[in-house]
C-alpha cells in the first residue's frame, strides 16, 4: 500500500478474497473492500506502520465485504522506505486462521465442560509422561484420596502408597501387567485408604500409549470414586 493506504499491489488469495481483477484493486483502499466500522483494527495497524514505522506482528479481525465473513488473520506488516529513508508505504502478509481460533474455543468450551463433569462427578484424572517424567493429577484425583496438591507430585506410583493393603499386591500386579505388556487397557477396582482413616473405593481406567518398538510412552486414565 502507498501512505494513502491504497494497493499497489496484492497476490492471488486476496484477489479471490475480495473477488477483483488486480486491476480492480490497484489504486483502490480498504474500504471498498473491508467494512471498517468492524475493521477498524486494520486501519489502526496500517497507522502504526506508516505514521510511526513500527513493524506488527498480531491478530487482525477484518469483515470482508464480499463474503459478509468474520475472518481472523495473523498480520505481520513493515514500512516500506525509499532511498532517502522516507517511508513510502507498507507490506504486509496475512495468515487465514479463522479455523484454528473456532477449533482453540471449542477446546476450551469442551475443556471446561469437562472439567465441570469431572467436577461433578468426582472423577480424577491422570497423564503419566515416561519420556519426560512430568505427570499430571488433577485437582479432584487429590480430593478423591484426600492429599492436597502436588502431593503425589511427579512420582507415577505415588497413588499406590494409599492402596489399601490387602488390595495393594492385586493393583500392583495389574499396574506391571499394563505397562510391560502389549496390553492397551485395563479397568480395576480397588480400596483405598485416605489419611483420615476412612476407606475409598475407587474405579480406575487406564490405557497405555506405545512407541513402534512396544515401549510404553504415557499413561493415561481416570480414577472414580465409587465409594
Amino acid at each position: 500500500k502507498d501512505l494513502e493506504g491504497r494497493y499497489t499491489y496484492a497476490n492471488r488469495l486476496v484477489l479471490e478474497l475480495f473477488e477483483c481483477s488486480l486491476d480492480e484493486v490497484i489504486g483502490k483502499d480498504d474500504g471498498q473492500f473491508f467494512d471498517l466500522d468492524s475493521s477498524d483494527q486494520l486501519r489502526q495497524h496500517d497507522l502504526l506502520v506508516m505514521h510511526e514505522g513500527q513493524t506488527i506482528e498480531r491478530e487482525e479481525l477484518n469483515f470482508a465485504k464480499s463474503t459478509g465473513e468474520e475472518r481472523v488473520y495473523w498480520t505481520v506488516k513493515k514500512p516500506v522506505y525509499d532511498a532517502a529513508g522516507s517511508i513510502i508505504g507498507m507490506c504486509g502478509i496475512s495468515t487465514d486462521i479463522t479455523l484454528r481460533k473456532r477449533l482453540e474455543n471449542e477446546l476450551t468450551v469442551l475443556s471446561e465442560r469437562a472439567q465441570l463433569a469431572q467436577e461433578a462427578g468426582l472423577i480424577g484424572v491422570y497423564d503419566f509422561d515416561f519420556t519426560t517424567g512430568v505427570n499430571f493429577w488433577n485437582g479432584v484425583l487429590h480430593d478423591i484420596y484426600g492429599v492436597a496438591a502436588g502431593e503425589f507430585g511427579n512420582d507415577a506410583t505415588a497413588w499406590m502408597h494409599r492402596v489399601h493393603p490387602e488390595d495393594g499386591a492385586r493393583v500392583e500386579q495389574e499396574w506391571d501387567r499394563l505397562l510391560s505388556s502389549e496390553t492397551a487397557r485395563s479397568t480395576l477396582e480397588f480400596r483405598i485408604l485416605r489419611p483420615s482413616g476412612e476407606t475409598g473405593w475407587i474405579q480406575s481406567k487406564s490405557k497405555v500409549l506405545r512407541v513402534h518398538d512396544g515401549r510404553a510412552l504415557r499413561a493415561i486414565g481416570v480414577n472414580i470414586d465409587v465409594t
